[in-house]
C-alpha cells in the first residue's frame, strides 16, 4: 500500500509541474520593438512636424489586444528625434516626436523589447495626442488635427491603424513604421489635417541606400545645384 501511495503523490506532481509551465515549456512572449520614420518634406515650406504619441494597440486574430504606452528613457528622447530644446527630465508628457527630422537610419522607438504575448498580429494601432501635436512653417505654429484617428465616445482605442499581419514569436518582433508626409499632411482653415499614409514592415525587410550624383547629372537634367542656403 506504502508503494502505491508514492507513485500516485509523483503522478499528481508531475500533473502540476505541466500545468504551472513547468518541464521546458516554451515562452509564451517575446520582445516587440517598433520604431517610426518618415518620408521626407521640403524643409523651406515646414520646419518641424511634431507628433505626440501616446501609446499603441496590438490588435491579435484569436486573443485580446495589448495596449502598450509609449514611454521611453530619458536618453531615447533628444533634440534630433523630438520636439524639444534640451534635456528631457522623464516627466510626462513625452515630447512629441519630430517625424519630418527622421529617416535613413534616424528612427524614433515606440516601443523597445516591450514583451507581449506570442500569436499572430493583424493590425497596430498608434495613439497620439492631437491637442499636442502641431506643425511649424516660417510665419508660425499650427494645430496638427488627425480627425480618422481622434477618440470618439464610443471607440476610446481609436487611432492610426496599420494593417498587416505578423508573427510574435518567443525571439520576438522588429517592426518600422515608415509615414509618407508628403501624401499625409493637408492644410485648410484651420490647420492641418493629417490624414495616414503609412507602410509597416518588418526591420529585416528595409534597408537605406546612399550615394552621389555629378554635378553634370544635375545640371543636364535642368536642376540646379544645392549651394548650402536655397
Amino acid at each position: 500500500m506504502a508503494t502505491y501511495l508514492r507513485a500516485v503523490l509523483v503522478t499528481g506532481f508531475c500533473v502540476v509541474l505541466a500545468a504551472c509551465g513547468g518541464g521546458g515549456s516554451s515562452p509564451s512572449t517575446g520582445p516587440l520593438t517598433l520604431s517610426v520614420t518618415d518620408t521626407p518634406i521640403d524643409p523651406n515650406a515646414i520646419s518641424d512636424v511634431c507628433i505626440a504619441f501616446t501609446g499603441m494597440t496590438v490588435h491579435y486574430a484569436s486573443q485580446p489586444d495589448v495596449v502598450l504606452d509609449y514611454s521611453p528613457l530619458p536618453s531615447q528622447v533628444t533634440s534630433a528625434t523630438h520636439c524639444i530644446d534640451g534635456v528631457w527630465n522623464g516627466m510626462m508628457p513625452v515630447p512629441p516626436v519630430r517625424l519630418n527630422a527622421l529617416g535613413g537610419t534616424l528612427t524614433a522607438a515606440l516601443a523597445e523589447s516591450l514583451r507581449i504575448p506570442v500569436g499572430r498580429v493583424t493590425w497596430i494601432r498608434l495613439q497620439f495626442a492631437s491637442g499636442a501635436s502641431y506643425v511649424q512653417e516660417a510665419t508660425g505654429q499650427y494645430d496638427l488635427q488627425c480627425p480618422s484617428c481622434d477618440v470618439t465616445d464610443n471607440n476610446d482605442g481609436r487611432g492610426f491603424k496599420l494593417n498587416n499581419t505578423f508573427q510574435v514569436t518567443s525571439a520576438g518582433l522588429a517592426l518600422t513604421v515608415d509615414i509618407d508626409l508628403l501624401k499625409s499632411l493637408h492644410k485648410d482653415n484651420t490647420g492641418y489635417v493629417l490624414r495616414p499614409t503609412a507602410r509597416i514592415a518588418l526591420d529585416n525587410t528595409l534597408g537605406t541606400i546612399a550615394g552621389t550624383v555629378a554635378d553634370t547629372v544635375i545640371t543636364g537634367q535642368g536642376g540646379m545645384l544645392y549651394d548650402g542656403t536655397s
